[in-house]
């Protein structure tokens, strides 16, 4: 029986590479029932009172509830640590575009962005560039 070789795809590359990646915990993230609900109790209120002090200085809601659950989501899965890097990380994303939108004409300042596909993004480079993120930043790590 002849065997045909067939080169390696670059998706099956990437799907393998990922879950290499994927199989390697990252030694920031230490999971245990107080630092996931610590996490996500975080990602709740960080976006929370930012809701409330929002509408309370321009009256009128400035993000909703949808990233306060994205949040608490992300925090649980990567702790206090991973939650306030993707809050940095997606404000930063947001406020490059918001800026590039009005510094060429395309919005203006009261222009809404979904935060949430920054906040995801943010969620994915913290996840896998994290720790390297953090050093930079000089925080301590575990």
């Amino acid at each position: 029986m002849v065997r045909v070789a067939r080169p390696r795809s670059s998706s099956r590359r990437l799907t393998s590479s990922a879950r290499e990646a994927l199989e390697k915990e990252p030694a920031w993230i230490q999971y245990s029932v107080t630092r996931t609900a610590f996490g996500a109790a975080l990602g709740v209120a960080i976006p929370w009172l930012v809701i409330v002090v929002y509408k309370a200085i321009r009256g009128v809601e400035g993000m909703g509830l949808g990233d306060v659950k994205l949040l608490a989501m992300i925090g649980a899965f990567l702790g206090w640590r991973g939650v306030l890097l993707t809050l940095l990380l997606g404000a930063g994303a947001g406020a490059a575009v918001g800026l590039t939108l009005i510094a060429t004409g395309r919005g203006r300042r009261d222009t809404e962005l979904p935060f949430g596909t920054f906040l995801a993004a943010a969620a994915l480079v913290a996840l896998f560039w994290g720790e390297g993120f953090m050093l930079l930043l000089g925080w301590r790590l575990p």
